[in-house]
This record gives structure tokens, sequence and C-alpha cells, in this order.
């Protein structure tokens, strides 16, 4: 029997965007069956900074679960720091924000303490980072997917971190995770998002914000993605033609920086 697709709900808000962008990202092993070879991307340092706050954030939850009590600051910015070190010492595109090391810990440790001050006081978690998976039947992918925070006293929320220059509109990652929850026997009412502004250590810190997405319409549109590209890979599995997955060359992010199949074979766009 034939192995699903996995499908990482993280990936589903790239598709309406640039459906071959997604292709080079999560159908990888189809397109180099055609012959086409991607581009290695190097890690930004936008993206590991981010993780590196949600190390140190989930080391801080985990903790409230057990006992209702934020885990030592201490012991959690280091679990931020010592996951950033070990992204760098693989290799890291820096970029005007974070230009080097120093600057890039500092804004973890910034970003860590900003949740810990104006989000963890809000709720009381009762899983955190737990990987789900769950099969959607309309397409055959293997959906997965890993939220920061599962409320499920209360009023049933779903909870992301996000850090960033600027709000980004992810609805489809969002419904995927609803779909997740709901295979997976969690009830969940709601889904927020705490956005934690990244910015230069000269500024002082924002404070955060919190973005409500409407559940039902994000699980309709991340359904939507995952059947528009169901239909895309089977017929680019069928013709080898690139164009099965249409291209955006007006995105922001259609570049070698961002994007494995800029300038190759695959994408000449």
């Amino acid at each position: 029997m034939t192995e699903p697709d996995i499908i990482r709900c993280s990936y589903l808000p790239v598709y309406p965007d640039c459906p071959r962008r997604f292709a080079a990202r999560v159908f990888k092993k189809y397109i180099e069956a055609w012959g086409f070879v991607l581009r290695k991307l190097t890690r930004n340092i936008a993206a590991a900074g981010g993780s590196a706050t949600h190390k140190a954030v989930a080391h801080s939850l985990k903790e409230k679960v057990k006992t209702g009590e934020l885990a030592n600051l201490q012991e959690a910015e280091q679990a931020g720091l010592e996951y950033l070190a070990n992204e760098v010492k693989y290799g890291i595109r820096w970029d005007e924000i974070a230009p080097n090391l120093n600057t890039a810990e500092q804004q973890v440790i910034r970003q860590h303490k900003s949740y810990r001050i104006y989000v963890a006081p809000k709720f009381q978690p009762t899983s955190i980072e737990e990987r789900l998976f769950g099969l959607h039947h309309a397409t055959g992918f293997l959906l997965s997917g890993q939220q920061d925070a599962v409320v499920a006293t209360g009023d049933a929320e779903g909870r992301d971190l996000k850090t960033g220059k600027a709000v980004r509109a992810n609805v489809g990652q969002y419904g995927g995770y609803v779909l997740l929850l709901k295979a997976n026997g969690v009830p969940i009412l709601r889904f927020i998002e705490d956005y934690v502004p990244r910015v230069r250590v000269s500024k002082s810190q924002p404070e955060p914000s919190e973005i409500h997405y409407g559940i039902e319409q994000s699980a309709r549109i991340a359904a939507k993605i995952l059947r528009r590209a169901k239909a895309d890979l089977d017929a680019f599995k069928a013709t080898g033609d690139p164009l099965s997955f249409m291209a955006n060359p007006n995105s922001m992010l259609c570049s070698s920086r961002w994007c494995p199949a800029h300038s190759t074979s695959f994408c000449t766009e």
C-alpha cells in the first residue's frame, strides 16, 4: 500500500500565493522524479529566530500545563538560545534586522519575555506543541500540524505564536489545525494568533497583538487548498509539466532567496 503524501499545515498558506513554490517544497520527490533539479535554500535568520522563540515559549508553557505556573525565565530563554545556536551552526542567512548572532539572541529573549508578560497569563494550556496527524479523506493527503497551545478548558481554543516584521495571512494554516483537531476529537471553538513583532534591538519591543480566525471559514479554505493541490499534483504526475502548478511571478517571495524552484528548469517564469 502506498504511503500517503504528508502535507504540513504551515505550508498551506503558500499555495494561494504561488502553487509552484508550494509544490517545490511539498512535492519535491515527484518533481525530481521527472528530472528537475531544485535549489537548496539557506535558512534565514527570521525563520530561525522565530523557531527559537517558539522553543523558549514552549518551555515556559509546558511547565504551566503541569503546575499552572510558567517555567523559570532563564531556563526557558536558554532553551531558545540553544536552539538558535544549533540552527546557525549549519549556515544562516542574516538580514538587516538581525545581522549577527548576538542581535538575534537579543531578539529571541525580548520576544519570549513579551509573550510571557502579555500573552501567557491569558490562558491555561492543556497541550503544548503536540504533533497531530489526520487523513484528509477527500484527497488522501495525510495532514500534519503542531500548533503552539490548545486550551481545552472553558472556551476551547487553539493558539499559535507568530513572529516577524509584519502580520501575514495564515488562514490556511489555522484551517488545517482546525481540521486536525476535529479529526483527533479535540473540541475547538476559536483559533487565535498571537503575533509578536520582530524589530531592531535599537527599538523598544512592541506589545503582541491578538488576531482571531473564524474556524468554519478557515477549515473550508484549508480543505479547498488541499483539493486544488491534489488536482495539480495528479496533473503533474501524469504529464511532468511544470504548468500543472501555476507560478506567481508577482509574489513578494518570488526570489532565489525564498523559492527552491526559482530560476530552475522547473520554473522559468
